[in-house]
């Protein structure tokens, strides 16, 4: 596969996690993630809390996957976190008003994930990793 193709997908992927963890829960909270988190059942910790570690979690992601070390690592993690994140917020939170769209919109991204997965991270700065 392209190595040009492989850099654009880890950094088109390190944005989408960097938007949706620092942006979305932590920054500028949004409010439909918030309702997610909050139609869960209950937790030890405030949804806000839950929220925010989400967020947390979701920017190291982007960040080790803009890395690209342990990149086969990474991407089996984060294509199980996508699922799982997913699944949980479909079966247990019921504030997703549209299951089938939310699988669709994460179908590309699922597909970058295996890309990167299976063929490596691309090159960085010239050279191959």
């Amino acid at each position: 596969m392209n190595s040009a193709l492989l850099l654009a997908m880890r950094v088109t992927l390190g944005l989408i996690w960097l938007y949706n963890g620092l942006w979305q829960k932590i920054i500028h909270v949004n409010f439909e993630h918030l309702a997610v988190v909050a139609g869960l059942p209950q937790s030890a910790v405030s949804p806000r809390v839950l929220l925010t570690l989400i967020g947390v979690g979701e920017t190291v992601l982007g960040l080790g996957v803009w890395s690209g070390v342990a990149h086969r690592f990474v991407s089996w993690f984060q294509i199980a976190l996508l699922i799982a994140l997913n699944t949980v917020g479909i079966v247990f939170s019921g504030a997703i008003p549209n299951p089938a769209g939310l699988i669709a919109e994460n179908l590309p991204l699922l597909l970058c994930m295996f890309a990167v997965a299976l063929h490596g991270p691309g090159a960085w700065r010239g050279r191959e990793r």
